[in-house]
């Protein structure tokens, strides 16, 4: 990250450049002021010079420019503090929306999938708000870089003895280099027990899953594991930090040791006349000046490393993110509507990381107009199948076609538009009633008559008919809104699923597995209705049901087993076959007797 960091840092200037030119330039005076102030030790010097030959003029001259090097620096201070400060704040929130743009464009679900891709996203979410202010602290490094060197030149122009002194910091300044990559090691090693803590955190603070600790009497147990999940996240900074700190004492005592040296000859050198007073007033300011300057030389380097990492995390995301929008760049616009319908080829997938693929080898034709039910067991790869077709996920082999045009040629967001569909991990939107149904179709959000159609397709009409405000009653307890159970969620989910009049591919991923078998057959009926009125547009509707009874009406079964196609055919010609899915159809059919 440090590499891609010295690539990102240009692109952080011109940022904040853009962002605002006055306070880029006005902050800079804050460096300024502090270069100027390395220059203390000449006039002090001059001072003493003068003082000692009883030169007046030269005495009023330093004594001038003391006054001047020791006050303009505040001033200075001040406004370019200010400055920075303000250009921190504007690039902030620029940082905040950008990543969120970043993160929300990607055009699949890879990114979610991958685990190294997830602990580097993770660190750039979790410091998204401290992106704006890496300008901030780059700032502040120079500030911190800038006396140093003044006062190293100000110091050799008083004597070469005081180049020793000089190199005395040096361990300290090596220091500052070695310890960001402690720091570094320590946030990789620490990233996937964070992303642990994260989790357990979430599960230990939510409503659900704390009753459900509750009843099983599992809190304590759970709470271990969470404390130590916490310490392995904490441990490899604690490590660096106890490090960095026995390091910094023995460079400490160094530098001390090697000062006093320098100061010791030179105060012999005055005594005996080879040293003048000058100089000695002078090299004693330089030493108080270089203590103070160096010791913070390990913190500008280390501010700086933390500089290139979080741009750097920023550059490798931006180019991950840019890489997989131009895999899928694709031009050509769906169809109005499907001629011969939806293929996969030899279509194999892998999950990031996972042992065995999920999808191996499958070859389908769902035709045009076609409802087709997906079954299997468990793990067979149903969702993946339909994630591949709504183009959340690549083929890691072969391919999908749209009326025998390969489906990353669209483009992606124009099919997407075409899809609709309910899902079984469905999403509690927080909105008034209206708009967490109509959000399923944003250009008909305030649309109450196709927010209605959509209620009752979705068998959901009666949900809303029972909030105090109807469509307008806000949602959730967090927002002083009313709450809903788990079902009456899933419907109007389901409802949301029906809010795009003309789709193309009509996904239904087990909406109803939080529902009563009665509701279950309501909606599912409705979903045949709907299917009906989709063949028109030669929509496919795909069906993945854990019910095997309510997919007797499905035009086409296709069963999978291990991500593999075990069979295709119709109900009764499946039945008929005696094969998997009639076995598997007879054991569900046995348990409801």
């Amino acid at each position: 990250m440090t590499r891609l960091g010295w690539k990102g840092l240009p692109q952080l200037i011109a940022r904040a450049i853009r962002t605002s030119p006055s306070a880029f330039f006005l902050a800079l005076l804050e460096a300024t002021g502090n270069a100027i102030s390395g220059l203390i030790p000449v006039f002090v010097a001059m001072v003493a010079g003068g003082v000692a030959a009883h030169t007046l003029g030269t005495t009023v001259a330093g004594g001038v420019c003391l006054v001047i090097v020791s006050s303009l620096p505040m001033s200075l201070m001040v406004v370019g503090t200010n400055s920075r400060i303000l250009l921190m704040e504007k690039l902030q929130g620029y940082y905040n929306s950008e990543v969120a743009r970043m993160l929300g464009s990607v055009p699949t679900l890879t990114l979610y999938e991958d685990p190294k891709v997830q602990d580097e996203v993770k660190q750039l979410a979790d410091k998204s708000g401290s992106l704006g202010n890496t300008f901030n602290m780059t700032i502040v490094v120079l500030n911190q870089i800038v006396r140093p060197i003044v006062l190293t030149v100000s110091a050799i122009a008083l004597h070469p003895l005081m180049v020793f002194a000089v190199l005395a910091a040096l361990p300290t300044v090596a220091l500052g280099l070695y310890t960001p990559k402690l720091d570094e090691k320590a946030e990789k090693a620490s990233a996937q027990p964070g992303r642990l803590t994260a989790h357990l955190q979430e599960i230990a603070c939510g409503v659900e899953s704390s009753a459900e600790l509750r009843v099983l009497g599992a809190q304590r147990w759970f709470f271990v594991r969470l404390a130590d999940a916490a310490r392995g996240w904490r441990r490899p900074f604690s490590r660096a930090t106890s490090l960095q700190q026995a390091l910094r004492f023995l460079a400490s005592l160094f530098y001390s040791g090697v000062s006093l040296w320098v100061l010791w000859v030179l105060t012999v050198g005055a005594r005996v006349g080879t040293v003048s007073v000058a100089v000695l007033a002078g090299a004693i300011t330089v030493m108080l000046g270089i203590m103070e300057a160096f010791n913070g030389l390990p913190f500008a380097i280390q501010t700086f490393s933390e500089v290139l990492r979080e741009t750097g995390r920023f550059v490798w995301v931006r180019r991950y993110l840019e890489t997989e929008n131009t895999r899928h760049a694709g031009t050509a616009v769906p169809p109005s509507r499907l001629g011969t319908g939806i293929a996969l080829h030899h279509v194999s997938f892998s999950y990031p990381g996972a042992s065995r693929r999920a999808l191996e080898d499958i070859n389908l034709n769902l035709p045009a107009g076609s409802v087709v039910a997906v079954v299997g067991e468990n793990g067979s790869g149903k969702t993946t199948l339909a994630s591949l077709l709504t183009g959340m996920y690549d083929p890691s082999d072969g391919e999908v076609t749209i009326d025998g045009t390969p489906l990353n040629m669209f483009d992606i967001t124009a099919w997407r538009q075409r899809c609709s569909g309910a899902f079984q991990d469905y999403v509690r939107f927080e909105l008034t009633a209206g708009k967490t149904v109509g959000i399923g179709g944003l250009p008909r959000i305030e649309d109450r008559k196709a927010i209605g159609l959509a209620l009752e397709q979705g068998a959901a009409a009666d949900v809303v008919a029972a909030l105090s405000e109807g469509l307008d009653t806000q949602l959730g307890t967090a927002w002083g809104g009313q709450d809903l159970s788990g079902g009456q969620w899933q419907r109007l989910a389901i409802a949301r699923g029906m809010m795009r009049p003309h789709p193309l591919l009509l996904v239904l991923d087990e909406p109803t597995s939080a529902l009563d078998a009665f509701t279950e057959d309501v909606i599912f009926s409705r979903y045949i209705k709907a299917a009906g009125a989709a063949r028109r547009d030669g929509a496919v509707t795909l069906l993945i049901m854990h019910r095997f009874s309510t997919v007797a009406a499905a035009d086409l079964v296709v069963v999978l087993d291990a991500g593999r196609v075990a069979e295709v055919g119709s109900h009764r010609e499946l039945i008929d076959r005696g094969g998997l899915y009639a076995g598997l159809y007879s054991l569900q059919a046995d348990s409801y007797r």
